[in-house]
């Protein structure tokens, strides 16, 4: 009965061990990613939407902070770091951790192609870090580089929407070789993308190009008042498949690209924020003209928006 209990307490004792240092090291990488979240929480924020123009002339509060694909991929990077060491802890021998290793770094075949479970995390890995990079590389060009130029609102979402898109690419295109996928096995899945295009995906690839033109040839920019088929507004966003715009009655009116080039567009401030405004008004038939004039004439010219040249003209229109 006493070894028996001498055995008992070495395996209490022995089991609180294991608990005590599985605490410690689950503190310890607890303690490493806060301090890695408050390094990357002191790079600078990217917003995610272009600035929103109304007429209160209000920013948009909507903004994504650059560093969350860069704590995405710490967060995977310690989770794969703290698998062997978790394992050691617990109880397991460098044996077992071999064999989960060699779990996560075997191929596996999915139709012609062979892949593992490591490769696609770094492929993932490297994507993160590249996007996050992009959206570093957009922040200060925006902030540091293109506010010091005399380029407009709608210049600079235009530039820094296409280095998104540059970034986005190059990301895929050094994830998927990280990955497993060649580029060879790219060129076959472009083929079948092309295939899917031709079948049923006409629309988006055509409002894709047509946001491509759109960001080249700035017929329209952020901040423009414009008048589509849909409606009248501020063009708040240009996305890769659809332009958003706010109404007057703060409504969002969500318009595919290609509306835009392949139909008629009014566009208020293309060249600049001048134009002539139609009032009609209406007055009792008894009216002296002379004095409607006069008084129209008044307000338009106590108008703070209105210039004096061209000077405001009142035109009698119809009779009845």
């Amino acid at each position: 009965m006493v070894a028996l209990a001498l055995g008992y307490v070495r395996f209490a004792d022995f089991a609180f061990q294991r608990v005590a240092l599985s605490i410690l090291f689950l503190l310890l990488l607890w303690s490493v990613r806060l301090l890695s979240s408050w390094a990357l929480a002191k790079l600078p924020t990217s917003s995610s939407r272009s600035p929103k123009v109304a007429a209160d002339g209000e920013d948009d509060p909507a903004k994504e902070p650059l560093s969350f694909w860069l704590k995405l991929a710490l967060d995977l990077n310690l989770l794969v770091l703290s698998i062997p060491g978790f394992m050691l802890i617990v109880g397991f021998d460098w044996l077992d951790v071999r064999r989960t290793l060699d779990f996560f770094t075997s191929d596996f075949q999915v139709g012609a192609l062979s892949l593992s479970v490591l490769n696609i995390l770094m492929g993932v890995i490297a994507f993160l870090l590249i996007s996050a990079g992009t959206r570093w590389t957009t922040s200060i060009l925006d902030k540091k580089l293109l506010q010091q130029t005399h380029m407009g609102t709608g210049a600079r979402s235009s530039m820094t929407t296409l280095v998104n898109y540059s970034g986005l690419l190059i990301g895929i295109l050094v994830a998927l070789p990280i990955a497993g996928v060649g580029f060879g096995r790219i060129a076959i899945i472009a083929g079948a993308l092309s295939v899917g295009i031709g079948f049923g995906l006409q629309n988006i690839v055509n409002d894709f190009v047509s946001g491509l033109i759109l960001l080249f040839e700035r017929p329209i920019n952020t901040g423009d008042w414009i008048v589509v088929q849909s409606g009248e507004g501020y063009v708040k966003h240009i996305g890769v498949r659809a332009t958003e715009i706010e109404t007057f009655d703060r409504a969002s009116i969500i318009v595919p690209n290609s509306e835009f080039v392949s139909s008629s567009v009014q566009n208020w401030f293309h060249r600049n924020r001048i134009g002539r405004i139609r009032v009609p008004v209406g007055v009792a038939y008894g009216s002296d003209p002379e004095q409607v004039r006069t008084i129209l004439l008044d307000c338009a010219n106590r108008n703070p928006a209105v210039i004096p040249h061209p000077a405001p003209e009142v035109v009698w229109t119809e009779f009845a």
